[in-house]
């Protein structure tokens, strides 16, 4: 009678044992977002190379996934430790991560369907070599194939002259929708902005709220490495950078705050606004000055902020909206009547109540309202 008592509470607790571990496991895939796969907005994946070897963690597609945070002490770098596949999303070397991953098909829809190709891009002279006319969102790396390392940013990139290679990098990379700018689908059209963003004191620093998807690094500028993940990247505050990259990053979707449009462009005065800018507020950052763009004269109605160091060189559908400025912390505005910081300009040391009462003086009888096309913040 006592075995047979023992083997009952025995047999009790196991039951109760793995009903525990199974709901800690439920609990940490929802907490992780994985519990019942990917079928939500978006998901926080964890892939870890524990064995230094090349792990697969599901079968996303390259548009699906964006590198949240390193978790490793082996470092995590797009290309090399960390990519995305026909496989899916991989890690290698020792990196482990946590990735977030969006709602799609797999490899279909805006992964690796149809209409991607392999082009090979070789730096066989150290120096910067050019492999066709695409734009940033045709273009995907694939595998580095040289000794020297191919980071984004820095050894390879797209700019307006197309997919580049510098300093030895020898990769292949797989490019969506034809060859050149207008037939890849959304593609980088010129209509973005370029943004310097800097860690000047090694700390982390936000630099506009803006999204991941809107969000590409052009050039670095500085002697720290700008690594995706480790030393910039956008998260639920924005672009940051960090342990002193500085670089100039490339943002679409018209000024960036929202997911995209004119209309994602204009903040709603709110009751929490204060003058000037200050704190976290919209991204944080303003210490150094910058300038307030309004819809109507004597700062009122709809409007948008940037600041000192940033600059759009094409406004669509917004910039002939502009109809009043204001500066704050010895910041100044340059205005421009033609895209690309051309045609008639203006440079801005002083509040404009009404540009109205502002001639454009390269063109007699004009003025500047509504008539933005290009600016920068000095």
């Amino acid at each position: 009678m006592r075995l047979r008592a023992r083997m009952l509470y025995s047999m009790a607790g196991a039951v109760a044992l793995t009903a525990a571990v199974f709901a800690g496991a439920q609990a940490e895939n929802r907490l992780q977002g994985n519990y019942g796969g990917n079928n939500g907005g978006g998901s926080s994946v964890k892939c870890e190379s524990n064995d230094g070897r090349r792990n697969y963690c599901g079968n996303y597609g390259y548009n699906q996934v964006q590198f949240d945070r390193q978790i490793s002490s082996s470092p995590c770098i797009q290309g090399q430790t960390w990519g995305v596949d026909n496989g899916g999303l991989w890690v290698d070397r020792g990196c482990r991560a946590y990735f977030n991953v969006r709602r799609g098909p797999g490899h279909g829809g805006e992964g690796h369907g149809g209409g991607w190709s392999p082009v090979k891009c070789e730096s066989n002279n150290g120096r910067r070599n050019y492999c066709g006319n695409y734009s940033y969102n045709q273009v995907q790396f694939d595998r580095q194939i040289s000794g020297s390392p191919c980071i984004q940013g820095q050894t390879w990139g797209v700019d307006n002259n197309g997919l580049w290679v510098d300093k030895g990098c020898r990769a292949y990379f797989n490019v969506r929708g034809g060859s050149g700018y207008g037939n890849g689908g959304p593609g980088y059209d010129g209509g973005g902005s370029s943004l310097k963003c800097e860690s000047n004191n090694g700390k982390r620093n936000y630099c506009g709220s803006y999204n991941y998807n809107q969000v590409r690094i052009d050039k670095q500028i500085s002697g720290s490495p700008c690594i995706q993940g480790q030393s910039w990247g956008v998260d639920n505050r924005g672009l940051w950078v960090d342990q002193g990259c500085r670089a100039y990053f490339i943002v679409s979707g018209g000024g960036g705050y929202g997911p995209g449009g004119n209309d994602n462009v204009w903040w709603h005065p709110g009751p929490n606004d204060t003058w000037p800018p200050r704190g976290d507020w919209h991204g944080g950052n303003w210490g150094s000055g910058g300038a307030c763009f309004y819809k109507d004269p004597n700062f009122r109605g709809d409007y948008f902020c940037m600041r000192r160091g940033e600059q759009r060189d094409n406004v669509p559908g917004y910039g002939d909206e502009i109809s009043s400025i204001r500066l704050f912390g010895g910041a100044r505005v340059w205005i421009f009547d033609d895209r690309n910081f051309g045609g008639a300009n203006e440079g801005i040391s002083r509040d404009v109540s009404n540009l109205h009462d502002l001639p454009v003086r390269q063109l007699p009888g004009h003025s500047w309202n509504n008539r933005i096309n290009s600016l920068r913040v000095n």
